[in-house]
């Protein structure tokens, strides 16, 4: 396979504070890709099996971002800000660059959203939050699936819609420990399209996106003072998901914990960390081959670091 790809773009952005409570952020880029792209089967068996396929495309979009924010409220220290914006966006898909035959150049991923929200300080800044509403339109996904023989293949997808809330909270509980809580709720759904897997259609209106929870949260206690001991627990959750395009195999939640300890004597520091602690290996990421393989969470890993300040 030759893929040949090229990556023109004029851009501009401008940031206008109006006043000491309104700031405005506008940016606007073109894209100008081309790619062309060949691709050659050789069969050992059947020379009459052999093949080759050429394809181009040539992409001229327009993207850009508009936010506005205001501050709201401002006492002892505090501030409060509100905030919108709405993004327009494009990228050129992805190609495979395995042995497969793949003469045809995917039509480029675009996505339209908003979002609106809040965040600040609280108690003379000792906690800070951020609440966060979105929605994006999104076209042409690229996905992995399988041909009629099982090999691995890009196709695109026809429309997606994805929706949610996010809040986090960071409090400083005492010198030098800070305690962190994040929480999600989203909503990442197929609106149209048909995906083949196996060569058989499945039709996507309507389904959930592969490996997209609905809940994700986390909390986390950090202690990192400037000499003595140290250390940090972080607690990761992500809710329930489907591994396949037809939602027909549902894969349960997890929960990942992460922990360190450390030891700083002047410029040295030394910290053991254990990552995944208890061990959970939940599928994660998608394979090359679509539904029907997917890559586990890393297991259990220890690290021991000594670290000198220069």
């Amino acid at each position: 396979m030759v893929d040949r790809r090229l990556f023109l773009g004029q851009f501009a952005q401008i940031d206008w504070k109006l006043d000491e409570r309104w700031d405005v952020l506008a940016g606007a880029r073109v894209n100008e890709t081309a790619e062309q792209k060949s691709s050659v089967h050789v069969d050992g068996f059947d020379p009459v099996a052999n093949a080759t396929g050429a394809d181009q495309k040539r992409e001229v979009r327009l993207s850009g971002t508009l936010g506005i924010s205001r501050t709201i409220a401002v006492d002892q220290g505090d501030r409060h800000v509100l905030f919108a914006d709405t993004r327009s966006a494009f990228k050129p898909s992805a190609i495979d660059f395995g042995p497969d035959y793949t003469p045809a150049v995917l039509n480029p991923e675009t996505a339209d959203s908003a979002e609106v929200g809040i965040k600040g300080t609280l108690n003379g800044r000792q906690t800070s939050y951020a609440l966060t509403a979105y929605a994006m339109t999104f076209r042409n996904l690229v996905l992995r699936t399988t041909n009629a023989a099982g090999s691995p293949v890009l196709q695109n997808a026809g429309g997606e819609r994805l929706e949610g809330i996010e809040c986090t909270t960071r409090h400083h509980v005492v010198a030098a420990l800070d305690a962190a809580l994040s929480l999600s709720y989203h909503r990442a759904h197929f609106t149209s399209g048909v995906a083949s897997e196996r060569g058989t259609d499945v039709s996507l209106a309507g389904h959930e996106l592969t490996l997209s929870p609905h809940l994700l949260s986390s909390a986390a206690l950090l202690f990192a003072p400037p000499s003595g001991p140290s250390g940090s627990l972080v607690a990761t959750y992500v809710g329930r998901r489907y591994l396949d395009l037809a939602n027909q195999a549902p894969t349960p939640a997890y929960l990942i914990v992460d922990a360190t300890i450390g030891y700083r004597v002047g410029r040295f520091v030394t910290r053991l960390s254990a990552a995944n602690l208890f061990n959970r290996r939940p599928p994660v990421t998608q394979s090359e081959f679509g539904d029907s393989s997917y890559y586990l969470f890393p297991g259990r890993r220890l690290e021991g670091t000594l670290a000198i300040d220069i």
